[in-house]
Parts: C-alpha cells; structure tokens; sequence
C-alpha cells in the first residue's frame, strides 16, 4: 500500500473504540521495525520524526524509506511530523511524501494558536495531508520544546471546541496531565477532562507522552476517546539498551550489523506490546 493520511485511519480508531500506535523513529532499523510489528500484528501505523530527526537525516530520506516500507506491507502506514513550529518545514515535509504533520503553537496565545493552525490546515486540505495541533502545554522535553512542570498547562474543554471550530484541524492534542520523556513517579491524567473534550469535539484526540503510562491508564484514557498514541522515549530506551548489551559483551565489536540486528528485534517487539495495548492489532481490515 502507498502512504495514506492518518485522517482516515485515526477517524476509524476513535469509531471502533481503539487507539493507533504512533512511533518515532531516528534511523532506518527503528523504520523498519516498527513496519514489520505492524505487518506481524496487522495494525494500522503512524512512523513518526520529530524535527530534530528531520533536519538530521532529511525529509526526502525518511518519506523515501516510510514510502518504501509502506508499500512492501499490507496494512496501512501514514508518515507524521511531530512538534514542528516552523511553517517552511511543515511544507517541505508535505513536498517530500508526509501524510500527516503537527504544527505546534501551543507555547502562543489561544488566537495565534488558531491563525497558526488554520494556516496549515489550509495548505494541508488541499493536498489530503492531516493536520494535529496541541492546546494546552503538555509537560516535559520533546526534542528542543521543553515545558516545565510549572508551566504545563491543561487544555480547556470549551476552548477545545472553539479551537476545532475555528481552524477547522482534523486531529487534536491536548494537555490533560501527560508528559514527554520517562515519568518520574505516576502521571496525573485528568480522565474527567479527556471525557468533557471527547463529548464536546467529534475529532480524533490524541495521547501525548505515551511512554511508561500504566496499562490500565492507557485503557481507560482509550475508552474514552483517545485515538492515537504517541511514543517515542520508551523506544528510543529499548534500541539503545540493546545496543549497549552487545557492546557489554563484545566492546571490540565494529560491525554495525551486530549491533543494530538485535536493537531492531528489541524495538520491534516493544511496539507489538504497544499495539496491543492500543488495540490496534487487527484492525488493519478497518481500512481496506
């Protein structure tokens, strides 16, 4: 299948009462294992880059290798940018193959926020890219957007309405006591707010910070409405500590194979752990 936006796919998730599994990925090994937990599973796959990643290894590398992915596999893939504040990469990155990108002005005031986002929306309607966009300040580090505790600030359910309707964005975000990184002790979710936002906007709502959430947590946060959840710190962990394990046993060893062969196998079984507690798998059939 070729690359699709994670508009449709995302819609079918919040209908059908599951959640979408949505990974960042920083080399072409973690691409690939989380394409091949998808196919596996037959789960529906959002491949993610943060900004750092893009300007890293390039927009035209990662849309040419998820393009590559996504048709070799039999289940639908979307390819998302996340966090992006910049206007001139959210567009290059629809020029190289993206499907889906977020534009991030949650740090401005509530109406730049709304003229931010209704601009990309704009230019990403016109070519059938999704748009997600974040209200309220999810806490934490993700790539160079660092919110502190202080300053992370939940998202208002009647704003949420206002900002849907006034952008016209097909996915939202927003805060509701979630954070980037590894949390330090439990995350205090707001599962009442979840559910006031859910019955007042009809859009997919999407799970920010989704590494370490306890199971349970994560389930009732899908019950009511989340659609897709974003992880990226977990996995980033579980490649890295497999890598590091070879080279505890075999510090000498030079040969890339060696070491990325078992750090994609750890990753890859990590995000079928995910899916399933997304309860994704399977439900690839939703969209054929």
């Amino acid at each position: 299948m070729a690359l699709i936006s994670s508009t449709p796919m995302l819609q079918a998730a919040r209908a059908g009462g599951y959640c979408i599994g949505a990974f960042n990925v920083h080399t072409l090994e973690m691409l690939q294992a989380v394409v091949e937990a998808a196919q596996e599973t037959q789960s529906p796959l959002i491949i993610q880059s943060t900004v750092g990643t893009v300007k890293h290894l390039g927009p035209e590398y990662i849309a040419a290798a998820a393009a590559v992915a996504a048709n070799q596999t039999s289940v639908p893939i979307a390819l998302h940018l996340d966090h992006c504040t910049e206007f001139d990469l959210i567009v290059q990155c629809i020029r190289a193959g993206y499907t889906s990108v977020m534009i991030d002005a949650s740090h401005s005031p509530f109406d730049e926020n709304v003229a931010q986002t209704r601009k990309v929306v704009e230019i990403a309607r016109a070519v059938g890219v999704n748009v997600e966009a974040e209200l309220g300040k999810v806490g934490g580090v993700e790539d160079e957007i660092v919110v502190a505790d202080n300053e992370a600030l939940m998202a208002d359910p009647q704003e949420c309405l206002r900002f849907v309707e006034l952008t016209g964005v097909p996915t939202l975000a927003p805060a509701i006591g979630t954070a980037h990184g590894i949390y330090k002790g439990e995350p205090k979710i707001d599962f009442d707010r979840i559910r006031r936002i859910a019955e007042l906007v009809d859009v997919p709502l999407v799970l920010h910070g989704g590494s370490g959430i306890p199971e349970e947590q994560v389930r009732r946060a899908v019950s009511l409405g989340m659609a897709k959840m974003n992880v990226a710190t977990e996995l980033r962990i579980v490649f890295s500590d497999a890598i590091k394990e070879v080279f505890a046993k075999n510090p000498g060893e030079n040969d890339p194979r060696k070491y990325m062969i078992p750090a994609k196998k750890a990753l890859k079984e990590a995000a079928i752990e995910k899916m399933r507690l997304c309860g994704c798998i399977g439900k690839a059939n939703d969209l054929r």
